[in-house]
């Protein structure tokens, strides 16, 4: 698909930034990326900076790729982990809302907004309940606690699950998903 603006080119890296957001949190617990200007390369080999302002606050660091030659020929790199999962969210609507989802802050709707599309992609695939975590009945109880806000039944038990343990358990369902998926 052709895009003839910076802001055409920007909306695309957007969500391919989302995407990856999502997957590293899921790989290696890393933090967000943020998208920063667009460079346009015109036919003459000029380059134009677009500069889109927006909010961020974090750490910042130029990424560069390395060439690695054996002999008279490059190697041809293999995708990453990464990479294949973005692949995957680019032609599947419910791995990027996923991915897209826990991408983000963890909070307990982005956690479950996850959940559900990891229990879509599983109902797909035709995988049964034995798949599930033993802790996911803790996870799904004290999701609908904080999403919902309503008093707890007399005879139901207060959450108990930490914020971090679930974004760990939701993690490991992605992974375990996309491995299927994306291996």
């Amino acid at each position: 698909e052709k895009m003839m603006t910076a802001s055409e080119v920007r909306e695309r890296a957007r969500l391919i930034i989302d995407n990856l957001n999502g997957a590293l949190r899921a790989i290696s617990g890393t933090g967000r990326v943020e998208l920063g200007d667009v460079l346009e390369v015109d036919t003459d080999g000029r380059v134009s900076t677009h500069v889109c302002v927006e909010s961020m606050m974090g750490v910042r660091a130029r990424v560069g790729a390395a060439l690695v030659v054996e002999g008279n020929s490059p190697i041809t790199p293999q995708p990453s982990t990464a990479q294949k999962w973005i692949q995957c969210a680019m032609t599947n609507d419910v791995v990027a809302d996923m991915l897209i989802h826990f991408g983000k802050e963890p909070s307990w709707y982005d956690l479950y907004k996850t959940y559900e599309g990891v229990r879509a992609v599983r109902k797909k695939l035709k995988q049964h309940k034995s798949w599930e975590p033993p802790s996911l009945d803790n996870f799904t109880h004290t999701a609908n606690y904080y999403r919902h806000g309503l008093p707890l039944p007399a005879k139901k038990k207060p959450p108990s699950m930490k914020l971090a343990e679930a974004t760990e358990l939701i993690a490991s369902m992605v992974c375990s998903i996309m491995s299927v998926l994306a291996p």
